[in-house]
């Protein structure tokens, strides 16, 4: 197991860096055929993270609503770890284009929570 990835091993399942949306489809449809009850992205940075500073937005809006449109259609979900509002706000548009209904409800739960975490809320 590469060192970097050490903190990332609990339950069973390890945490992997996947880029691209295609990729990130095919790593979510293996993680629920495996038995993943949910989906958890990192859409930033983390404090732990060794390159990947807090505020940058991991993933673009595409390739978070690859990984919920697979998660949808399996009837599961994903839950977003970010920091920053940037990313916040990317996680948030990603998720909410992915399916109409979830837009209704996540688009403004993510602008209140983007400002909450701007300070201009």
């Amino acid at each position: 197991m590469p060192p970097e990835l050490g903190c990332c091993l609990g339950g069973g399942h390890m945490a992997e860096v996947v880029d691209g949306a295609d990729a990130l489809r095919r790593a979510a449809r293996e993680r629920l055929r495996s038995g993943a009850h949910a989906i958890k992205i990192m859409a930033s940075g983390g404090v732990i993270s060794p390159s990947d500073p807090l505020r940058v937005p991991q993933y673009s809006p595409e390739e978070i609503r690859v990984v919920t449109e697979e998660a949808a259609r399996r009837g599961s979900y994903v839950a977003a770890h970010a920091y920053s509002a940037e990313a916040i706000q990317v996680a948030g548009d990603g998720m909410c284009h992915s399916r109409v209904a979830w837009r209704r409800r996540m688009r403004p739960c993510a602008r209140t929570t983007s400002r909450a975490w701007s300070g201009s809320g």
